[in-house]
């Protein structure tokens, strides 16, 4: 994410990609770039260190989603010396991601738009064409959003969980996709055509069990507490 090298990806960084969706990534301290404070991150960009951060009840973390994903801003820094352990002879540049109600915050505190955010795609069920439709699998306070066959859909989607999304309202104000967390367990069925799989809902794993599907564990994510509405993340 950044131009800068030599030094350590060991910070996690949140975002907000939408009023609900909080984008997580693991890089490098930030501040320690010249002319970058932390004040500055959290400010200008909306960046909160996941050290630290206070979790909302209504706010779903995931780490590395491919949507939606937040808008990615950058900003010219001041020459460094070099002799300096990652440091070069030349103007450096840090690249880094900005929240989705920050970046004309960001715009006029000096930074520049490096690339827009995107939404998660719904394919499919409005239109009826297509071999594929988004289906959505709830997990962590959330929707993950993948595509599904529709032989799949009308064959083994009830038993795996599959919700159908509309084009408005609260699943796709909380769907996600392509996440490293959390990312919901993987089904596999044996048939005489070989071996079939996809995501499955936790709430069907007995019912999947009991009818012969081997199931993979989700990767649940990091939640708030039950009935924690604490305030906004710091």
């Amino acid at each position: 994410m950044t131009t800068l090298r030599g030094k350590s990806k060991d910070k996690v960084f949140y975002v907000a990609a939408t009023p609900y969706i909080m984008y997580g990534w693991k890089t490098y301290d930030l501040a320690s770039n010249s002319g970058i404070s932390d004040a500055d991150l959290k400010d200008d960009l909306g960046l909160v260190d996941g050290a630290s951060m206070t979790l909302e009840a209504n706010k779903i973390y995931v780490i590395r989603a491919n949507a939606p994903k937040p808008s990615r801003v950058t900003k010219k820094l001041s020459d460094i010396p070099g002799g300096e352990t990652g440091s070069v002879n030349s103007s450096l540049a840090v690249t880094t991601f900005c929240a989705y109600d920050k970046v004309g915050t960001a715009l006029s505190k000096g930074w520049s738009l490096a690339r827009q955010g995107r939404g998660v795609s719904i394919t499919g069920v409005q239109d009826g064409q297509g071999r594929q439709k988004t289906a959505l699998i709830p997990i962590a306070g959330g929707f993950y959003a993948f595509p599904a066959d529709r032989v799949t859909y009308s064959q083994h989607g009830e038993i795996l969980g599959y919700q159908e999304p509309g084009t408005t309202g609260s699943q796709l104000d909380k769907a996600f996709s392509g996440t490293s967390s959390p990312k919901p367990g993987n089904a596999r069925l044996k048939t005489q055509n070989g071996t079939f799989s996809s995501y499955y809902d936790e709430a069907k794993k007995d019912e999947l069990m009991a009818a012969g599907w081997r199931l993979g564990l989700p990767i649940a994510g990091i939640m708030p507490a039950a009935g924690d509405d604490s305030g906004d993340t710091p």
